[in-house]
């Protein structure tokens, strides 16, 4: 379905007051517009925390099933994997799968790390990475325009129309 597009009336400001008055509104719509958030976002928690709440027994139940599967299987792997021969078991209502996972790095104070490998000429675990300065190219833009493939925009004037209707009176 093809939504038309709806229609606005403008209503421009004819002088200084009408404007100020404008900014009035603007300011006072963008308070309803917050309120309306603040409410969309607080049912939206409420509802979220109500699920996770019904869902909470479920998943701890569903944790101790397979915890319990998990035993059964390891204790009877042999029986049931032919002798280790396959590693997936099928049963009617689904499978029992063992999988190797792949091993893994996970790094904690990194610099003190990179510090170490240094110091104990460990390069080989080091990877210099290169990367373009955009900002020395805008230090210079001459030679950085000369160079294949980079383009440097105009720094001119942009128009950015904006509202600040934040110094509303109370």
């Amino acid at each position: 379905m093809v939504r038309k597009a709806q229609k606005i009336s403008v209503d421009a400001p004819q002088d200084m007051s009408e404007a100020d008055q404008h900014l009035r509104e603007i300011g006072r719509v963008n308070i309803q517009l917050r309120d309306i958030d603040t409410d969309l976002r607080e049912s939206t928690q409420k509802m979220k925390q109500q699920a996770e709440d019904q869902a909470k027994p479920l998943r701890l139940q569903k944790e101790a099933l397979e915890l319990g599967l998990q035993s059964w299987a390891q204790a009877n792997r042999k029986a049931l994997t032919n002798d280790n021969r396959t590693k997936t078991v099928k049963l009617p209502s689904g499978e029992i799968k063992w999988r190797i996972l792949p091993a893994k790095v996970t790094l904690r104070k990194v610099q003190d790390i990179i510090a170490y490998l240094k110091a104990n000429k460990l390069r080989k675990f080091l990877r210099v990475k290169l990367e373009i300065d955009k900002d020395a190219m805008l230090r210079d833009k001459i030679a950085a325009a000369k160079v294949p493939g980079v383009t440097i925009g105009s720094d001119g004037e942009a128009i950015d129309f904006s509202v600040d209707e934040t110094k509303l009176a109370a």
